[in-house]
């Protein structure tokens, strides 16, 4: 990881806080640390961080009303909840609330650093489509869109991702965007390991 990301790690446990901020600088984020999560929204609205990690139980706001919160400021920012306890249903509210992934209780270090990469290789993807969506927009009339245009065939060809029935219906560029950002979304479930989502971005990705 580089230091052009930025991370917000909230926690009322001063220990958890030092420990998290360590071991993400050692991996080249950019680190704030806040034990207040009102305060901590009040900077997400002044600032916003590429990733937000918290803890499930603090005073004030819990950890998933703090990422409902600021999912509503800025859907783009990646949430990982941090919990002692991670139950099949404890998981899926995490997850409606709008976060990316959990982090367990005590922390392990290797862990913590695997799924703090594979969030920031979430940021990485959806910046990436927002340049391509930006591109497409400058020139939907000139040689780009006729380059797209020439790959429909080949995209066609591509096999159907996880959980389709068969291969979208590929129109041009817009539906290369559409599936970056499907199997980011497949990726964020758990149905795409990294390696195949590794794969299938940089298949998309070449096609543009």
């Amino acid at each position: 990881m580089t230091s052009d990301l930025s991370v917000l790690i909230v926690d009322d446990d001063p220990t958890s806080l030092q420990l998290l901020k360590a071991i993400l600088e050692d991996t080249g984020l950019r680190v704030t640390t806040m034990d207040r999560p009102t305060a901590a929204l009040r900077r997400v609205e002044a600032q916003p961080p590429d990733l937000l990690i918290t803890d499930l139980r603090m005073p004030e706001m819990n950890g998933l009303d703090l990422v409902r919160a600021v999912r509503r400021l800025d859907r783009d920012i990646c949430c990982l909840v941090i919990t002692g306890f991670a139950s099949d249903e404890a998981t899926a509210e995490a997850y409606q609330a709008g976060a990316t992934d959990l982090l367990l209780k005590p922390i392990n270090v290797p862990e913590v650093q695997t799924r703090v990469r594979n969030a920031a290789e979430l940021v990485r993807l959806r910046r990436e489509v927002k340049a391509l969506r930006a591109a497409l927009g400058e020139s939907r009339s000139g040689a780009a869109t006729g380059r797209a245009n020439a790959r429909t065939q080949e995209l066609a060809e591509l096999p159907a991702l996880p959980g389709s029935a068969a291969p979208l219906e590929v129109v041009g560029r817009d539906e290369i965007l559409h599936r970056l950002e499907r199997i980011e979304s497949l990726y964020r479930q758990g149905i795409l390991t990294a390696t195949e989502y590794e794969e299938k971005k940089r298949s998309l990705l070449d096609r543009l």
